[in-house]
């Protein structure tokens, strides 16, 4: 191949070899090498994990109550994707930075779920530019994407702002 396009042998190894890093290609001794499965219009490769991450140990999703979760797991696994939680009370404390380089450094290629995670995780989650999504209020200072799973929150913060605007009725 780097004859026809005239490219010298060490240019291609170093080029594969940065596919390679980039998680764009799978390299296996004695097997070809092959291209890893992508999302359209991405330039990463899928993340071989989702791990949902929860601040208190016994607090998991109950997946009667939140069936997004349950669905969440049915598709990724599909999709071939594998699924972790983490319930770890040492989230709560006012600093856990080394606790979550800890989990940072022992699932690699991981989209991480947050769910009703602390303002501390939320930004120690943004410095380290992992995938993250927070499931639940995501901190205003914080710029991760979100979605807001208690209804409830939403409903009242909807109701006080109907009455901030001068609303006295409000038809359920």
């Amino acid at each position: 191949v780097g004859g026809q396009m005239n490219v010298s042998r060490p240019t291609i190894r170093e080029a594969m070899a940065q596919l390679h890093n980039d998680g764009l290609i799978e390299v296996k001794k004695g097997c070809r090498t092959r291209v890893v499965a992508r999302r359209a219009g991405r330039s990463k490769a899928i993340p071989f994990r989702v791990c949902m991450v929860y601040p208190r140990v016994g607090d998991g999703p109950d997946f009667g109550e939140r069936p997004l979760f349950l669905k969440m797991r049915i598709e990724l696994a599909s999709l071939g994707i594998g699924w972790d939680e983490v319930f770890d009370a040492a989230l709560n404390l006012q600093n856990p930075r080394a606790r979550i380089e800890k989990l940072l450094g022992t699932h690699q290629r991981t989209c991480w779920v947050l769910v009703s995670t602390t303002m501390a995780v939320q930004k120690c989650f943004e410095r380290a530019g992992v995938p993250a999504l927070v499931l639940g209020s995501c901190f205003p200072d914080v710029q991760l994407p979100s979605v807001d799973i208690d209804f409830r929150a939403i409903g009242v913060h909807a109701a006080w702002c109907m009455v901030r605007y001068g609303h006295r009725r409000i038809l359920v």
